[in-house]
């Protein structure tokens, strides 16, 4: 690849579910499950099992539990404190069927790695109790689950072995506030996004940019559509750059004559000795609803570059408001020779696309579009599924050819 580059990247929220990306070359997009709280203690951090941020396929009962339906799971997100292993605990009771009590899995995924069982835990006790076991740590981000593996205990529907968890914890970790994906294409920005942020409020939309780190988040109020944690990813030679590690200047001025009408833009312009000439710019519309991110990047040493993956944005999360079980929807083939698919989020396992996933909320009608143009075929892929909260969807994974 040549010296230089550019990526320009185009959205929109409206009713008429128009979000487009305008990527040229290598680029990708993800989107990423939003997150409830859990308290954290000196020596452990406990989480109620009403605020667990991974809750699949079960309910919250009216005192706070949390009941397991088939292939039901619950957890949360970890990073390590120190290497080692943790004690992980958790108050539950259960109803034996045929002699045989709830069996659970504890599993670990992490984004690069995928999902291991560590290990497996019966839930004996039809009276409420605590129950430990000891885990493996690992040394990156991730997430662990309690899965219940036998709640149907036959053909009749109504012989199911009853599971009900109160509250989990794991000692030797912290709570983890971003994505698995995000961490691993990005790295931590909890440091960069420590500053307050720049806020610039136009017509429609209300954005929040972290200029070191080069993060930002936009919420359009009218519709009730939300981008969070966005920002842009750069792997130059197989490793990611590091905007912290580089001299920002941030320039906000209006531009009237943007590609998107008058408009707010804002400049970020990232500079380090030794290191490429990165310019990210985005524009905010100050009419209607639509939004511009353009990443320009340069090396002047003379050396080739070599860009792994490249993309102007990279979405932590995304809502079209109201719950996952009135949004729609539809993907493009992975081939030429396969159709469209349109599917019902709330049933939804994965949805693998080649250009774009768009979605929708069919109670309000408004949506998102997240796709991709290349300038040659084939540079893109994406597999995107329900997160767990209500609210998001996100990819599991995302790839570049």
């Amino acid at each position: 690849m040549g010296a230089g580059n550019k990526r320009a990247w185009r959205v929109t929220f409206n009713s008429r579910l128009k979000l487009e990306f305008h990527v040229a070359g290598q680029a990708w997009a993800l989107l990423a499950a939003a997150f409830l709280g859990a308290s954290i203690s000196a020596a452990q951090v406990e989480v109620p099992a009403a605020v667990a941020r991974v809750r699949e396929m079960g309910r919250i009962t009216p005192e706070g539990a949390f009941s397991f339906w088939e292939d039901g799971s619950i957890g949360e997100r970890f990073v390590a404190r120190m290497l080692g292993t943790g004690e992980l605990r958790f108050s539950a009771r259960g109803v034996a069927v045929n002699g045989e009590w709830p069996l659970v899995a504890v599993e670990i995924t992490q984004a690069e790695s995928g999902t291991r069982e560590v290990a497996r835990i019966s839930v004996n006790s039809a009276k409420l109790r605590e129950f430990h076991q000891e885990i493996e740590i690992p040394a990156v981000p991730f997430e662990l689950r309690l899965h219940e593996l036998n709640r149907s205990a036959g053909p009749d529907p109504k012989s199911l072995r009853q599971l009900l968890l109160t509250k989990f914890s794991l000692t030797n970790v912290e709570r983890f506030d971003e994505s698995l994906l995000e961490a691993a294409l990005f790295g931590a920005k909890r440091v960069a996004m420590a500053s307050p942020p720049r806020k610039i409020r136009t017509g429609h939309l209300e954005v929040e940019v972290w200029p070191a780190s080069a993060v930002w988040r936009v919420v359009d109020g009218d519709l009730g559509c939300h981008l969070d944690t966005i920002g842009p990813v750069l792997d130059v030679g197989g490793r990611k750059i590091d905007l912290g590690l580089y001299r920002v200047e941030c320039v906000i001025e209006e531009d009237a004559g943007a590609i998107i009408g008058p408009a707010t833009r804002v400049a970020l312009r990232y500079r380090k000795p030794g290191g490429l000439e990165i310019d990210y710019t985005l524009w905010f519309s100050h009419e209607g609803h639509e939004m511009v991110a353009r990443l320009d990047f340069t090396s002047n040493t003379g050396d080739k570059v070599a860009v792994i993956r490249a993309a102007p944005v990279v979405c932590g999360s995304a809502t079209v408001g109201g719950a996952v079980s009135s949004w729609a929807a539809v993907g493009d083939a992975k081939e030429n020779s396969e159709p469209h698919q349109l599917v019902k989020c709330g049933s939804m396992q994965s949805l693998e696309a080649w250009w774009h996933v768009a979605v929708k909320n069919r109670a309000t009608g408004h949506g998102l579009l997240m796709g991709s143009l290349t300038n040659r075929k084939g540079l893109g892929a994406s597999c995107c599924r329900v997160g767990t909260s209500t609210r998001c969807i996100w990819p599991g994974t995302a790839i570049t050819k």
